[in-house]
């Protein structure tokens, strides 16, 4: 039963992913731009997170005496 489960909503997620990844590309297409996949779109979201918290930090590190950035941008300390 847990099988036929699993397998089900494999499918059905999968059906409806392509089906969405269809409509983003035509969208795209519309707009000149190239087609992209899922994992494209991870990776893109993934560096968009790792940019906007880097954004973050800097203005923090620039407003508290508290916050402190390292000159490379990869490491943080927090006082308190």
């Amino acid at each position: 039963m847990a099988g036929t489960t699993v397998v089900i909503t494999s499918t059905l997620g999968f059906y409806f992913t392509r089906k969405t990844m269809r409509r983003i590309n035509e969208e795209r297409e519309k707009g000149g731009l190239e087609p992209i996949s899922i994992k494209k779109i991870v990776k893109e979201v993934r560096l968009l997170e790792a940019q906007s918290l880097e954004t973050i930090l800097t203005r923090l590190s620039s407003e508290m005496d508290t916050v402190q950035l390292s000159d490379d941008q990869k490491n943080v300390s927090v006082d308190g």
